[in-house]
């Protein structure tokens, strides 16, 4: 016989020889009573701890304390012992529904670990004491179930632009039954409260779980969450709600002054929509677009080098496949560039010889000192790239210095207004000096650097833009406002600079092959190391005297640019 089992018998002994005296009498006042107290009702939840509180205020010796579960079967009582305690030798059992989850605590109270919602019902506890005999008392433990809550039809949840939905909200296994039920979107409540054919949200309700969202428009998207109150606490779940919406035009920019002969003029084309929408541009409702060419991904229509015939009404078309697709015009009007010189100078010859030969000394002054400029401009074109590798190292340190503060968000109709569609023709554009990561879905990531269209910008702390095919808000005090102008000319110097470095490369592998045809000993590379002596990148002998001719004039480098690019 093992421990456990001689424990069993002994305590079944004592619990035996205490019933056996109180029946025949020979313990005096059997009847008496030991103070034996008990609360009548307990609640416990399923997965957690309850405590069965009991206590006795007798203190002749203890011979015997037992836990019983009362079983109703109709008007019959079975009674299931879940617990005894051996005073002799100071051990309990659990046994029976409670084997392994309960033990004695304190004098006479019993704790349940796990609880099940099986372990609800009657319980009773019996002591046996010398001297003053048994006494029983009952408590009935309640046993509180948490709802289980699931959303549907699905997660995500695609819907249809101006079509009905209902959210499903299913809500089970709850003991008691839940208090109440409603939904929230995007950890915001839903306002069901409105009646009748014209209100926007139905039902979503302890009666009418489900959720019927009318109209379904692209502001409708977001998380929706249903919550169902319980004595034990609020249990929720969540999906989210995608929006399938046609394609729009929100913005159509383009550059106010035309002139012929103008390279790298651009006409961009901003569109909302989902899926993402795409864009095409037409002129005069024609494709293709003869020597132009459309930038994938940033809906722009680049026209590399403006002819006379490039006049004339240009249309961007926007379409995702939902619904009708969205178009909107824009005419094109170009000045000429060096007329109104040229018959100014034939009407001044037919006036008047010397006005002729003035004018023309002062064009010709003009002109030789414009093409001193571009020469000088063009052996500067290292300095333009460090610059622009200058402006990033900059970008990089600020980097390091904590964001300026954001601003509050503007609300549901101030942020409306900030979306609203702008048909102005100058660009606003910006530069992000500070990195920003997305609080909400609509807003966008800036990284430093970034160059930003502004859409609307006239609200507070918080702007609406256009970035890498995306629309969204972004803090105005972690950008700043550059010029458009200066976009064209840079595009137009990038040409510059790839042609001047085409020929660069060029000139430095015939040296390369000239030199080293000569001397066979000629290095083809030298290693340059920082100030911490790492290896970093690797030069010609050719490239290494161009870098440290420009490390020699990095201090006047910001004033030499402005000279140079006036």
């Amino acid at each position: 016989m093992n421990k456990q089992e001689d424990n069993m018998a002994r305590m079944t002994r004592v619990l035996g020889l205490g019933l056996l005296c109180a029946a025949i009498g020979t313990i005096p006042g059997a009847l008496a009573a030991t103070g034996l107290t008990s609360p009548s009702t307990v609640t416990a939840t399923v997965g957690g701890t309850v405590t069965l509180e009991a206590s006795y205020t007798s203190t002749a010796q203890l011979f015997a304390l037992t836990w019983m579960k009362i079983d109703a079967d109709g008007s019959d009582e079975r009674k299931t012992t879940v617990y005894l305690w051996n005073p002799l030798t100071g051990e309990g059992n659990a046994m029976g529904p409670l084997s392994g989850r309960a033990k004695k605590v304190d004098q006479a109270s019993l704790l349940i670990t796990d609880v099940e919602e099986t372990d609800g019902g009657k319980y009773s506890i019996t002591v046996i004491v010398e001297n003053e005999g048994q006494e029983e008392r009952t408590i009935n433990l309640k046993v509180q179930v948490p709802p289980t809550v699931a959303v549907g039809p699905q997660d995500p949840y695609q819907a249809i632009y101006k079509t009905d939905v209902s959210l499903n909200c299913i809500v089970a296994n709850a003991k008691p039954e839940i208090t109440s039920l409603y939904w929230l979107k995007n950890r915001k409540p839903v306002d069901t409260t409105a009646s009748g054919p014209s209100a926007k949200y139905k039902d979503g309700n302890t009666v009418f779980p489900s959720l019927v969202i009318r109209n379904i428009s692209k502001e409708d998207a977001g998380t929706y969450t249903c919550v169902a109150d319980h004595v034990t606490g609020p249990v929720e779940d969540s999906m989210v709600m995608k929006v399938s919406y046609p394609a729009q035009i929100v913005n159509v920019t383009y550059p106010e002054r035309v002139y012929v002969g103008d390279k790298g003029v651009r006409l961009f084309c901003a569109a909302d929509g989902n899926p993402h929408a795409e864009v095409t541009w037409s002129k005069e409702g024609a494709l293709p677009l003869i020597g132009m060419k459309a930038l994938p991904g940033n809906n722009t229509l680049v026209i590399p080098v403006v002819r006379r015939n490039d006049s004339g009404e240009y249309i961007c078309t926007a379409r995702n496949g939902v619904g009708r697709t969205d178009s909107k015009r824009i005419r094109l009007k170009l000045l000429e560039g060096g007329g109104g010189l040229s018959t100014a100078l034939l009407a001044g010859g037919v006036s008047a010889a010397l006005l002729v030969v003035a004018c023309g000394a002062v064009v010709a002054v003009w002109l030789r000192r414009k093409r001193r400029k571009d020469r000088e401009r063009e052996n500067m074109s290292m300095y333009y790239k460090a610059a622009k590798e200058e402006f990033e190292y900059l970008a990089k340190k600020r980097l390091g210095r904590k964001p300026p503060e954001i601003m509050k968000k503007p609300g549901k109709e101030e942020m409306a207004d900030v979306k609203e569609r702008s048909d102005k023709g100058r660009k606003k554009m910006v530069r992000a000096i500070y990195s920003y990561t997305p609080q909400d879905e609509d807003e966008l990531t800036l990284k430093v650097g970034d160059v930003i269209e502004v859409i609307r910008g006239e609200n507070g702390g918080w702007w609406f833009g256009y970035l890498n095919g995306q629309l969204g808000l972004f803090p105005s005090n972690y950008v700043e406002v550059i010029d458009p102008e200066d976009l064209v000319g840079e595009n137009r110097f990038n040409d510059d600079k790839q042609r001047e470095q085409r020929d660069m490369s060029r000139k430095i592998a015939a040296e390369f092959k000239s030199r080293a045809a000569a001397d066979k000993n000629f290095p083809l590379q030298v290693e340059i190391h920082d100030e911490g002596g790492t290896i970093t990148k690797k030069y010609d002998k050719i490239g290494m005297a161009a870098t440290l001719k420009l490390e020699e004039k990095k201090h006047t480098l910001a004033k030499q640019v402005a000279k140079h690019s006036v």
